[in-house]
């Protein structure tokens, strides 16, 4: 069964010195005020932490997990009380829009980014508990936004850190509160530090056609000699920057519109490959934002890699938006929600997930990377020894929910052992409380595999919760639990 606590967050219980204030199991979490008197919190697990601002924005203001600071480099140590966007601009993840987003252009009259970005939450709380993917502890408020004869409508963000995990999934929902429709413009600006030689992997393919450069320059920007010939270059040639050579110049910036495929399951992917090969790494919906927007910018004082900025629209703010239909409509009444994952992959999980967009997007545009990983990692489907398994048990009609539940989010360490095994496209489906699974095996010893994933710990506390739900069909093989089916027919 899963449950949950909520404990309610007031400014006035956040001490000059942190103090910890929850603890469930290897998770905490911790108040306190930064100097600028900002309330602070921190959530932590076995593999890092983050800094969140409860009350201005929840903004992650830094993320540190597999022994780094995951956080661009900003002129700010700290985050300031103010609305105002560049007088405190240095957070990890930073929530733009709502009704407006984006460098206000000629007609415009909204502030940089919108009214989110550091909103002042008249409500935050902590939820404990844990689910099917573990124990977690998450930040979630409400900040109610009112403009009299124009909007009113409330957000509300959650942040959850799991134990044992440097992935945390990163969410915003938005109820427009009026009885009529209301514009909506949104960007997650999620701000990674970059580093020297970083490799850029994403699930898109990189051509002029589907990853274009901002030609335009904001007002903001002021460019140094060289850089409008840089931005024609990498117009035409967009596979340069999926390297981040010292040499390049994106100063002040460079932003790219990057068309993202997703998988199966719905999700695009983007990695930053580090020099030891492990992987800074962001995933989201283009079925909920469907703009990738990216964000380099490489200064003496600001090093940042906004390598996707999952986006309704374009930051071109609100009148050259609308004039492209990008503003959307929210009806009165009605909640849209954006979904996200981000953080850090250890170099074998970074080369799993590489692997993975690789054989998204096709073997052919992988080499408009222009890395090793093109033909050391990515494996030929025609050069894959293949076995196809079909499987059949019951599940028990009271357990149907459940076992529903628990597989809408599988265990990452177990997704984690089924890969490792060497299975790939694992589906299963019901019908009549029947269960049957598809998998396909392309490794050399299916025997061998099998024990390695019966000996998991992890995957033995999920067959532990699942088999208690399953009803082992009555023909089944000596030995069997799911019961192996003959194929019959199969055709590409």
């Amino acid at each position: 069964m899963m449950t949950e606590t909520l404990l309610h967050l007031f400014p006035a219980s956040f001490p000059e010195r942190e103090r910890v204030l929850v603890e469930h199991g290897p998770l905490t979490a911790s108040v306190f005020r930064y100097d600028s008197g900002v309330c602070g919190l921190r959530l932590k697990n076995e593999l890092g932490e983050l800094a969140l601002l409860p009350f201005q924005g929840q903004q992650i203001w830094s993320a540190a997990f597999g022994g780094r600071d995951l956080t661009m480099k900003s002129m700010f140590s700290q985050p300031n009380a103010t609305r105002n966007y560049l007088e405190t601009y240095g957070g990890f993840m930073i929530h733009c829009g709502a009704t407006r987003m984006g460098v206000p252009s000629a007609g415009d009259n909204h502030p940089l980014h919108g009214e989110l970005p550091n909103a002042p939450y008249q409500r935050a709380w902590l939820a404990v508990g844990e689910d099917a993917r573990g124990a977690y502890i998450e930040l979630s408020g409400e900040y109610e936004h009112i403009v009299a004869f124009s909007d009113h409508y409330i957000a509300r963000p959650q942040v959850r850190l799991y134990a044992n995990s440097a992935i945390f999934p990163v969410s915003i929902a938005i109820s427009n509160l009026k009885k009529t429709p209301m514009d909506l413009m949104y960007l997650a600006h999620a701000n990674f530090r970059p580093v020297d030689d970083g490799r850029l992997i994403y699930s898109a393919v990189c051509d002029a056609a589907h990853v274009r450069v901002r030609k335009s320059i904001p007002s903001h920007v002021k460019p140094l000699p060289g850089y409008a010939e840089f931005l024609v270059e990498l117009a035409e040639r967009p596979e340069r920057h999926n390297v981040l050579s010292p040499g390049l110049a994106f100063d002040p910036e460079v932003v790219f519109f990057v068309d993202y495929l997703a998988d199966a399951q719905g999700w695009a992917h983007t990695l930053q490959i580090h020099p030891d090969g492990s992987a800074d790494y962001i995933s989201h919906r283009p079925d909920q934002l469907n703009h990738g927007v990216r964000w380099i910018c490489r200064t003496p004082d600001q090093d940042a890699l906004g390598m996707c900025l999952p986006a309704t629209a374009e930051p071109e703010g609100y009148t050259a938006e609308k004039a492209k239909g990008n503003v959307r409509s929210v009806p009165g009444g009605a909640t849209v929600r954006f979904d996200m994952e981000m953080g850090y992959l250890s170099p074998a999980a970074a080369a799993q997930m590489a692997e993975k967009i690789g054989v998204m997007i096709g073997r052919a545009n992988i080499g408009d990377w222009g890395l090793d990983i093109a033909q050391s990692q990515i494996p030929n489907p025609l050069e894959v020894h293949m076995k196809r398994y079909g499987q059949q048990i019951g599940v028990k009609p009271e357990a149907l929910e459940a076992y529903k539940r628990y597989h809408a989010a599988v265990w990452p360490g177990v997704l984690k052992m089924i890969y490792d095994c060497n299975i790939r496209n694992y589906t299963i489906f019901e019908k009549d409380h029947q269960l049957f699974a598809y998998f396909e095996y392309i490794g050399e010893d299916f025997a061998a595999d099998m024990a390695k994933m019966a000996a998991d710990p992890e995957t033995q506390r999920w067959w532990a919760i699942m088999e208690p739900m399953q009803q082992p069909i009555a023909t089944r093989a000596a030995g069997e639990w799911w019961a192996n089916m003959e194929e019959v027919f199969h055709t590409d």
